[in-house]
């Protein structure tokens, strides 16, 4: 019977949610962000997805034929399970337990040769004060570019919105963000030059690895690292192809993991460099063609079949 409501608990989360009876465990797992290895993409072929019922175990189905081709006698014993195999019963309560290692684990290795650059970011800041010699804050905060800075430029809107409280909270001093010479993108209170930051991102089909970089100096800040928790969903490219196709929303539950996870690095980083991640105006992004298109929200069907085609190749 579906569509009644059972309570399930997770431990050692200790997360709980009210869900539909019928619902099937993995894809509830993975819809609250309980790790859970689904190397094969919840097929039922790796047998990794392994977790024990503590309460409502009895009012399961027998366990299927893929669930007796992973599990040993005395764990189903034990009422353990795959979570892609089974679906929440209806009883007031579904207790589940995982293991705090079942997720994988990995040798998280950041670190590497540094090489030395001379740096040429596309972002600049240059301090203004502003003056009621003109009619607008902008015309000042233009000519002042083009007369100090030597730079033509013209505002973007959210830099315009930007100007009052900033003039107010840096009484009358401000610092413009230029992007690539030509457009102020932001206006900040008071002198914030030396705040110029960028991160580097490589988006590796089993690890993230982010590093905060100075773009005024080109010195590497803080770096961090993370399993790619897209793996939930498939060990390798070809089972994450293969979970995308499988419903028209998957491939924007790829990306929002996997973005979800950067933002968490980006915090990481800036925590350990005490800096603010609002001082952070330019990332780049590496990493192999269906990781990529899985960043950009791009399906990636068309890298699974012969001619095996790209849809983009360029930055």
């Amino acid at each position: 019977m579906t569509g009644q409501i059972t309570t399930a608990v997770f431990r050692p989360s200790g997360k709980t949610v009210r869900v539909p009876s019928g619902t099937n465990l993995l894809d509830l797992m993975r819809r609250i962000d309980i790790d859970l290895a689904a190397t094969c993409g919840g097929k039922g072929k790796c047998g990794k997805c392994k977790v024990k019922i503590e309460e409502g175990a009895e009012d399961l189905p027998s366990p299927t034929e893929t669930e007796l081709q992973h599990l040993l006698p005395q764990e189903i014993k034990q009422h353990y399970r795959l979570a892609c195999s089974i679906a929440i019963p209806l009883v007031p309560y579904f207790v589940v337990k995982t293991s705090s290692t079942n997720f994988m684990e990995m040798k998280l290795q950041t670190e590497g040769r540094l090489v030395a650059v001379t740096p040429d970011p596309a972002v600049s800041k240059h301090l203004i004060e502003l003056a009621d010699s003109l009619p607008s804050d902008e015309e000042t905060l233009l000519n002042t570019l083009r007369e100090k800075y030597g730079l033509e430029c013209t505002f973007d809107y959210e830099a315009l919105t930007d100007i009052p409280a900033a003039g107010l909270h840096g009484k009358g001093l401000v610092t413009c963000v230029v992007y690539d010479r030509r457009s102020v993108v932001a206006v900040e209170p008071g002198d914030t030059t030396l705040n110029c930051l960028g991160f580097a991102a490589d988006i590796g089909t089993t690890k993230l690895a982010l590093y905060l970089m100075d773009l005024l100096t080109g010195k590497e800040l803080a770096s961090s690292a993370s399993p790619n928790p897209q793996a939930i969903y498939g060990d390798d490219v070809m089972s994450r192809i293969a979970y995308s196709l499988t419903d028209k929303s998957n491939n924007a539950v790829l990306q929002k993991a996997v973005l979800k996870e950067v933002a968490s690095l980006v915090r990481a980083c800036c925590t350990k460099a005490g800096l603010k991640p609002k001082w952070i105006y330019e990332g780049c992004f590496v990493g192999n063609p269906c990781m990529v298109h899985f960043l950009l929200g791009i399906s990636a069907r068309s890298l699974a079949f012969f001619p095996y085609r790209n849809v983009f190749r360029k930055g």
